[in-house]
């Protein structure tokens, strides 16, 4: 399967492409530059056909949406909304049948720690522009969802924990987290099974903190 990697520039993106790689050809692409070993296409991800680009060849998106790190609130808002409503239509356009959106479980921060959270709950965002915009990039995809354009599955990560950075093994050479390998293989499982036009997943953890 052809995936294309959106937010080249954060580790997540990496980590997650070199664990698909053995499975999988990949492509990543970012709005700014980025030094990687796969093939990498720089987009803005404004309304125009240079997205529609993007996805020449590919089955399925990953969209990892990260904010680069030179953001400011504004930019990170609008790269989780108008952004990721330009890739849906882009992808929905092309005939992508699966959309995978990286959202968060600190949507549900703000909860007791003894409660049980699961994807019934209803999030509680935070106006931290990192939470709050992941939760209207939820939205966003839903909307694509509910008008069947295309397959939409939205995995919330706990990024306090099971996100970690990567690891130097002893001889230098990069090895993905263990968690991040548990993400990849709920991803791979999300891109083969026959799941509904709208499903949303907690990974991992299934109590917040």
């Amino acid at each position: 399967m052809k995936i294309l990697i959106t937010s080249a520039a954060s580790s997540l993106a990496q980590n997650l492409a070199t664990t698909l790689a053995p499975n999988h050809e990949i492509r990543l692409t970012e709005r700014e530059p980025v030094q990687t070993h796969f093939p990498f296409f720089q987009n803005p991800l404004s309304h125009d056909e240079t997205v529609e680009q993007l996805m020449v060849g590919i089955d399925a998106v990953v969209h990892v949406a990260e904010s680069l790190v030179t953001d400011d609130e504004f930019a990170q808002l609008d790269y989780m909304t108008r952004c990721t409503y330009n890739l849906l239509t882009a992808a929905s356009g092309s005939g992508i049948q699966h959309f995978i959106y990286l959202s968060t479980l600190d949507l549900f921060q703000p909860y007791q720690s003894q409660y049980r959270v699961d994807e019934r709950w209803r999030p509680k965002p935070s106006p931290e522009p990192t939470v709050l915009g992941k939760h209207l990039g939820e939205y966003v995809c839903r909307e694509f969802a509910r008008e069947r354009k295309t397959k939409v599955t939205v995995l919330r990560v706990n990024t306090q924990r099971e996100v970690a950075a990567i690891s130097i093994s002893a001889e230098g050479s990069r090895l993905p987290d263990a968690n991040q390998v548990e993400l990849a293989q709920v991803i791979e499982r999300s891109l083969t099974e026959n799941a509904d036009i709208w499903t949303i997943r907690h990974v991992v953890a299934k109590t917040y903190r």
